[in-house]
């Protein structure tokens, strides 16, 4: 078992920090082991679990996403410039984080800072700080013919 020392010694030993960091990484289980340097580094069981889990969870984004293109590419009433029209309210040509988050508040969506910088990660190629109409286009038009 590890015992943390108590919070007064703590701060007046940089020593006993320093041994219980040693207790904590010494009793950790490596994320990968390698027997030898020959060999490529294996992740332990509970690492590689975690992995296929985050793979399989970002792969059944995409395809959700590319069957959600494909439908709206489908509807007769739905234009990829029409989108970008009533979510570029301003009409500058350009979409903001802050028209998205906008946008999605109206529908009820309230998202994190972070939410919207990994949309606008996304649609955002030039990394410009705007969604042009042509980077709108290329992520909201479908990928492949048929899923």
């Amino acid at each position: 078992m590890i015992r943390r020392p108590p919070r007064s010694t703590q701060s007046r030993s940089s020593a006993a920090s320093d041994v219980y960091k040693r207790q904590i990484l010494s009793n950790r289980t490596p994320l990968f082991t390698a027997s030898n340097e020959d060999q490529e580094p294996t992740l332990s069981p509970e690492t590689e679990k975690n992995l296929m889990k985050v793979l399989r969870l970002v792969l059944n984004a995409e395809v959700e996403g590319e069957y959600l293109r494909q439908r709206l590419s489908k509807r007769r009433l739905f234009s990829v410039h029409e989108a970008f029209r009533a979510i570029d309210r301003n009409e500058k040509g350009f979409i903001t984080s802050e028209q998205f988050r906008k946008l999605l508040e109206d529908y009820g969506i309230f998202t994190s800072t972070k939410d919207i910088q990994h949309l606008m990660q996304r649609f955002d190629k030039d990394k410009d700080g705007r969604v042009s109409y042509a980077e709108f286009t290329q992520e909201m038009t479908p990928k492949t013919t048929k899923i």
